[in-house]
């Protein structure tokens, strides 16, 4: 799932319109004005989006011996969005490939952000950033150094609980995490953060 994707020598780059669609069993092609995507319905409640920005395809490795039971899967095209209807969901995928979710009854279960990108602020910090440059942080290479960036719109009410590893009141909400994904033995301290990471700022709306 993506909609506005930061990569280096790449930043700000949006895919644009959409051009068409195919239906192949289950899998929907979409061609946009600046890339393209990939809407494969694994079961009715089970959906992989995909697009090839640094490879064709790379199959998950998170699930083994992955089922296909796509059941009864419907596309159209209505109002500029190309909808896809399984048993259980509504999936709407619209220009810049944004994407929106729905059960059957129209709740809506997932949403892409479209406002305003801003940058996260530290708790405890100043405007100018002074505070968390004192404190060793690089707060706009570490904007830069963010390949991919994926916003999904929370829902009012929402809230963050736990996240196991982490200590203090159980509502994370509203703050910054780094989640290691690597095999590197080294200490993850302040000063030294492993390459492979995954950033997530737990904003409320």
């Amino acid at each position: 799932m993506n909609q506005k994707f930061q990569l280096k020598g790449l930043q700000g780059f949006m895919f644009g319109k959409i051009k068409f669609y195919e239906k192949k069993s289950n899998d929907v092609s979409i061609e946009f004005e600046n890339g393209r995507a990939s809407v494969d319905i694994i079961t009715p409640s089970i959906i992989n989006f995909f697009s090839p920005l640094s490879t064709e395809r790379r199959a998950s490795k998170a699930v083994e011996n992955l089922k296909r039971m796509p059941g009864k899967i419907t596309v159209d095209f209505i109002d500029g969005q190309v909808l896809v209807y399984t048993e259980k969901l509504k999936v709407s995928i619209t220009d810049n490939f944004m994407v929106d979710i729905f059960d059957l009854n129209g709740k809506r279960i997932c949403s892409d952000y479209r406002g305003e990108d801003k940058p996260f602020v530290r708790r405890g910090n100043d405007d100018d950033g002074n505070i968390a440059a004192e404190e060793g942080h690089q707060l706009e290479e570490e904007r830069k150094s963010q390949k991919i960036k994926i916003l999904k719109q929370l829902n009012p009410g929402s809230y963050f609980y736990g996240l196991g590893d982490r200590t203090g009141h159980l509502n994370k909400l509203g703050y910054h995490y780094k989640m290691w994904n690597t095999d590197n033995p080294n200490p993850r301290v302040e000063s030294f953060e492993n390459n492979v990471q995954i950033d997530s700022i737990l904003c409320g709306t």
